[in-house]
């Protein structure tokens, strides 16, 4: 009786496995054609730009990144930014200078999150980044 159910329950076991396998495989065949879909994406490092900017720079920067300038702050605001005047901005732009960041493996991330949602969402325009 002791081997029926030690048969009984290895065939499970072996039955649930393969399942388990069948099942991984279709994964990794739609990864694999997601994977495949060419995407065109290039990150923007805006702290750099602006830490590197003068103020004769700012409206060519306003133009460019409109969306994080609001019109409601005056441009003296963003000169004192760029000149050094503003000291909490100064502060910060050296915590964002010394933290060294991997921009590659970001930007990897990022086209693959894009290019699930262009194969789930075919009229997925790639944003600007």
């Amino acid at each position: 009786m002791k081997y029926k159910i030690y048969s009984g329950f290895k065939y499970l076991a072996f039955a649930k496995a393969l399942f388990i396998l069948s099942s991984c495989n279709d994964s990794s065949r739609l990864e694999q054609e997601i994977a495949a879909i060419p995407i065109q994406s290039e990150i923007k490092l805006f702290h750099e730009e602006f830490a590197q900017a003068t103020p004769d720079d700012l409206t060519s920067l306003k133009k460019e990144y409109s969306m994080l300038f609001p019109q409601r702050f005056a441009d003296s605001v963003w000169i004192a930014k760029l000149t050094g005047a503003d000291t909490i901005q100064m502060v910060l732009e050296n915590a964002v200078m010394d933290r060294k960041f991997d921009y590659q493996k970001i930007h990897d991330e990022v086209d693959n999150v894009f290019r699930h949602v262009e194969y789930y969402f075919p009229e997925f325009e790639t944003p600007q980044i």
